[in-house]
């Protein structure tokens, strides 16, 4: 492809790499113990930015100590109960639909609303900047936890930040 046909932009060539299958030889046996007991009364709604996925479960393990716990996880968190999301996205109703499923089916106690730092949801779908964002998300919690509490009046609903501090996740109430 010619230069000249994109101006003022630099053409970068990519370069395949082999990658490692990691795929696993099928069956592959799960060594995690399973347990009919009641799964704990907890629902953790968190982003699904994979560079936060080990911290959250961390969090609820160590942070809230509780190592059975339901998980909603979707783009953007728990933005879902403040705001609707653009029509062409699929975060909004259904996941406010599955929150309500999650409450009733597994007789949810507390629910924990984690937004965090780098979200790429509300940068790019909600419109934040990085100088706004956290000020966006809290004010989100805050009003997705008001609509789940008025919804939901016997459901303890916790709001958190995760802000990366170095190599580590801090987790604040807010």
């Amino acid at each position: 492809m010619p230069r000249d046909e994109f101006p003022g932009h630099r053409i970068i060539r990519y370069v395949p790499r082999a990658m490692p299958n990691r795929l696993p030889d099928t069956p592959w046996r799960s060594n995690a113990p399973f347990t009919t007991e009641a799964p704990t009364r907890d629902l953790i709604v968190a982003c699904s930015d994979g560079r936060f996925a080990r911290s959250f479960g961390d969090f609820a393990a160590r942070g809230l100590g509780v190592e059975k716990f339901a998980q909603l996880i979707v783009p953007g968190g728990p933005v879902f109960l403040a705001r609707d999301a653009p029509p062409h996205h699929t975060t909004g109703a259904g996941a406010r639909e599955q929150i309500n499923f999650l409450i009733d089916a597994l007789s949810i106690e507390r629910v924990h609303l984690i937004q965090h730092d780098l979200c790429a949801f509300y940068l790019q779908v909600v419109g934040a900047t990085p100088d706004n964002l956290r000020e966006r998300q809290i004010e989100d919690l805050r009003v997705g936890a008001e609509r789940l509490a008025a919804a939901r009046p016997n459901v303890a609903i916790h709001r958190w930040i995760a802000g990366v501090e170095g190599a580590g996740v801090v987790f604040t109430a807010v």
